[in-house]
């Protein structure tokens, strides 16, 4: 509505550009750790590298799909914030996503050396659900709007961008969610065949 009050403390949203794009720089740090820890577990040979193919591509599916859903989070909230930027002496909140690649790594490909650590994969699976937290927790750090009061933000432009960041957060840990499943599903698998097995 166009009567409703309208508030705009720059350094409270200049704050919370600050914090979101801590917060995917953050995504970035423990996705690119996912891939580094699958990838280097102590587990060699034929069946440990097709493990880490399929791991690496189950882990590179989900960062192309986080990243494009933050690749819009930032296009509709620069829409969703740039009225703000002349009209009540504030500024547009921005996501910086110059720095924030995800990079793949190969796995080893098969020497002939069987090596199958079980602790290391039960670590693995531990270190896995642990990214995938961390991110979770960044996820929904995006949330941490400035108050909807007058001391921080307030109006049709806090509205539009509050609800483009809850539905980010929503989407994205599902996804968060769903990819944690399925690969942590797919490396205890791995484990218990390890354990009952004698070679990789």
């Amino acid at each position: 509505m166009g009567d409703e009050l309208k508030v705009v403390n720059p350094t409270e949203v200049l704050a919370y550009g600050k914090r979101l794009n801590t917060n995917i720089d953050s995504i970035t740090t423990e996705s690119n750790g996912l891939i580094a820890d699958v990838t280097n577990v102590d587990y060699h040979g034929t069946n440990a590298f097709k493990l880490k193919t399929d791991a690496n591509h189950m882990t590179e599916q989900f960062a192309k799909d986080l990243f494009q859903r933050i690749s819009t989070l930032s296009t509709n909230v620069a829409s969703a914030t740039s009225s703000i930027a002349g009209s009540l002496g504030g500024q547009r909140v921005s996501i910086n996503l110059e720095n924030n690649a995800v990079t793949m790594l190969d796995p080893k490909p098969d020497d002939g050396i069987q090596i199958a650590d079980p602790t290391a994969l039960t670590s693995l699976v531990a270190a896995v659900q642990g990214r995938f937290e961390r991110i979770r927790t960044a996820i929904n750090a995006t949330k941490n709007l400035p108050p909807n009061d007058r001391t921080g933000w307030m109006g049709a432009a806090r509205n539009s961008c509050e609800h483009t960041v809850g539905q980010f957060a929503t989407n994205a840990v599902t996804a968060t969610n769903n990819a944690e499943q399925q690969l942590v599903d797919y490396l205890t698998k791995q484990r218990d065949l390890v354990v009952e097995s004698d070679v990789a």
